[in-house]
């Protein structure tokens, strides 16, 4: 009897509860049809949280409630959500034409797990930007909420950002064990090769009036990283060739440079020493540039010189990964041999070495 009894009593309370639930959330859809007559977002994001509270297996919600919540959150710039909730639509009506929008937002985002320190005034910048609005919205909102906690979970449209001095893709590529274990096989070293060339310009006493010599060169490069900044040796051989100009080389070169999202910016300086001959020299530039200089090969009636020839200068480098262990490099600068500045460009591809 007294078991009963209980018995009666539980399922009263629960047909209270539920009525009360029920009557609660008839009160709620109501409000959200009113918040979003006035377009007030926030508010429907808040009463579709509270309809979620309110579920229960006898108080199941609507297809209609669903995408209330997507569109809320979607205004809101918050795609995880979006998705979410569109899902929980579509699972309740599969023919529903917001199938093609959950499929859109599929295709055009992506996850992504990202902290760091940002200033208020920092910017969350894409490479290409997205046309559709609800995509632009996600972008200004996970800027907003990296500035407030450094930290942003969710999905984000596709490309490769820079907030700060950091950058980053969406997706985030998934390491597996097999990449995990070819990056510990990897070594700092790279061997690099290009073509090259230096330009003189013309109008100066010394050396050939104005000449291009083209080049080619090889060699092995080191590069130390440290988070988005990064330290690099450089030393080549190469060989000069043209009309005024044969001469091999060997180069060294230093840099220090920043990782960026379209590829890394590097400052430095660099020596060369060769050894060949340059025609077309001018005696007279020849025996005025040396008057106080022990190097008599210099001197005398022919316009040519043979032996070896030291230069330096800056040096610009940018490169870009294209492909795994594979990378494009250019490298503009300025050299000084003793007898005049002349301009040198490489371009050249570099592949990272592994054990």
């Amino acid at each position: 009897m007294i078991v009963a009894a209980m018995s009666v009593m539980v399922s009263i309370a629960g047909a209270e509860s539920l009525e009360e639930a029920l009557a609660e959330q008839s009160r709620i859809r109501k409000e959200i049809q009113n918040l979003i007559r006035k377009g007030a977002w926030r508010g429907v994001d808040r009463m579709y949280v509270q309809l979620l509270e309110l579920e229960r297996p006898e108080a199941k919600l609507t297809f209609t409630d669903h995408l209330a919540g997507a569109t809320a959150s979607r205004e809101l710039g918050v795609i995880k959500d979006t998705l979410e909730r569109l899902s929980a639509a579509i699972a309740l009506d599969p023919k529903a034409q917001q199938k093609e929008w959950l499929r859109f937002l599929r295709r055009k985002t992506g996850y992504i797990k990202f902290q760091g320190r940002f200033q208020p005034t920092d910017k969350l910048v894409i490479d290409q930007i997205p046309f559709e609005p609800e995509l632009q919205k996600a972008i200004e909102k996970a800027e907003q909420t990296l500035i407030e906690t450094g930290e942003f979970v969710g999905f984000l449209p596709r490309g490769m950002y820079q907030m700060g001095s950091i950058s980053f893709q969406v997706p985030m590529k998934l390491q597996t064990q097999e990449d995990l274990k070819r990056q510990k096989r990897l070594k700092p070293i790279s061997l690099r090769a290009g073509l090259n060339g230096v330009f003189a310009p013309s109008g100066q006493r010394e050396g050939p009036t104005g000449f291009v010599v083209p080049g080619i060169y090889s060699g092995v490069q080191y590069r130390h990283d440290r988070e988005k900044l990064w330290l690099q040796g450089d030393a080549n051989l190469g060989f000069y060739g043209s009309v005024n100009v044969q001469m091999f080389s060997l180069q060294t070169a230093g840099f220090a440079g920043v990782d960026f999202a379209f590829g890394s910016v590097g400052l430095g300086a660099l020596y060369d020493i060769s050894v060949g001959r340059i025609y077309g020299m001018n005696p007279q530039a020849l025996e005025s540039a040396c008057q106080n200089c022990s190097r008599p090969d210099l001197l005398g009636s022919e316009s040519s010189y043979s032996g070896f020839a030291t230069s330096f200068g800056p040096v610009v480098s940018y490169s870009f990964p294209v492909k795994d262990v594979f990378g494009i490099e250019l490298q503009v600068g300025s050299r000084y041999d003793l007898f005049r500045w002349y301009t040198w460009v490489a371009v050249g591809s570099t592949m990272q070495l592994g054990r």
